[in-house]
């Protein structure tokens, strides 16, 4: 189960909670084989990490927030796991062909829910 999460641009600063049952993905970045002789081989991929968190109850900032940095695909530094691990980051973009996060309460509109798809640069 994943903790807080962190991202920001160096100047603006949102940390997040994705909802409860979310796990953050194993990312197989090379697999190590060894034959009969005794050699190994190292087979490595050039895979980017991607998070598809899934959100509710994020405000009318952090929404807006959101929206300019998928909008102007803006580099950011992500911490997946702020609570465990503050020190672990990776340069990210939010991206998707439609901007994910809408209204999770018609009646309030100020809470917003959806999936922010967060792509390793």
């Amino acid at each position: 189960m994943a903790g807080t999460m962190r991202l920001t641009d160096g100047g603006n600063t949102i940390d997040f909670s994705p909802i409860l049952g979310y796990s953050l993905p194993y990312a197989r970045r090379e697999a190590v084989n060894t034959t009969l002789s005794g050699k190994r081989f190292t087979h490595k991929w050039n895979m980017k990490e991607r998070h598809d968190v899934p959100l509710i109850n994020v405000s009318q900032a952090d929404r807006d927030q959101f929206f300019t940095w998928w909008d102007a695909k803006t580099e950011l530094t992500y911490t997946p796991d702020f609570d465990a691990a503050p020190g672990i980051t990776v340069t990210v973009k939010l991206m998707g062909d439609t901007f994910l996060l809408q209204l999770f309460n018609p009646a309030s509109f100020v809470l917003f829910a959806g999936t922010l798809i967060i792509v390793e640069v």
